[in-house]
Parts: structure tokens; sequence; C-alpha cells
């Protein structure tokens, strides 16, 4: 009889052990969750940001050509002005489409820790479970030699 309660208390430790470290998946897993939602966030908003800057693009350019379609020529500040203009918004689109991209891959990373975290976890569960199994086989076993 004393071989299984040894062998039962290293599985008991295994376990107990095992269900330390859950705790601590718990919360990677709710961090990695919160990223995700974060991340998310930042994507829709640079998308928002985008589309409208790209209508203001579209705006000025349009100002421009009624502008010049109807026999009007640009002359000094006019010109400059809309040079300006249309530079400003050649260089905010291009800012807000790198945004964009980096918001996409936090995105992507953070949906990829989530999942890593989610695989770890369920692991460490199931592994805690066959200890948790072998330990009441264990106690099964040393159940019936009592008897």
């Amino acid at each position: 009889m004393q071989p299984y309660t040894a062998e039962r208390k290293a599985w008991r430790a295994l376990e107990v052990r095992c269900a330390a470290r859950l705790a601590p998946g718990r919360t990677m897993l709710a961090r990695a969750a919160r990223g995700v939602s974060e991340a998310a966030a930042a994507l829709a908003h640079a998308r928002l940001a985008l589309a409208a800057a790209e209508r203001e693009a579209a705006g000025a350019a349009a100002a421009r050509r009624s502008t010049l379609g109807n026999g009007h020529t640009l002359r000094g500040a006019d010109f400059d002005r809309l040079r300006d203009q249309a530079s400003a918004c050649s260089r905010r689109l291009d800012a807000l489409r790198l945004a964009l991209t980096l918001a996409q891959t936090r995105y992507d990373d953070a949906h990829t820790l989530s999942a890593q975290a989610r695989r770890s976890y369920a692991a460490l569960a199931r592994k805690r479970e066959k200890y948790r199994l072998v330990d009441d086989l264990l106690r099964g076993r040393l159940d019936d030699n009592a008897n």
C-alpha cells in the first residue's frame, strides 16, 4: 500500500502545480482578449480616418477640376493654395495608410497572441484533468486495497 500512496502524492502534487499555473493563464487570456479588442478599435478608427481623408482629397480634387473646367486660370495665391491643399491631402493620406497598415498588423498580432493563449490554457487544463483522473484512479486503487 505504501508505493501507491507515494505515487498518489506525486500525481496530486502535479495537479496542484498545474492548477497554480491555470490562474495566471486566465489572466493571460483576459489580457489577450483585451488586446484584441483594443487593436480592433484602433483599426476601425484608422479606417474611418482614412475614409474621411479620402473624401476630403476627392473634394479638393473636384474643386480644382471644377475651377479649371470653368475656364478659370489659376494664378498666384489661388494656385498655391490649391496645390498646397492637394499636397497636404496626399501627405495625410499616406500617413493614414501607414497608420492603417500598422493597426492591421497590431490587430493580427493580438489575434495570434490570443489564439496562442487559448491553446496554451486549454493544454494546461487538459493536463490538469489528466492528473486529476490519475489521482482519482489511484485513490480508487487505494480504497480497493484498504478493503
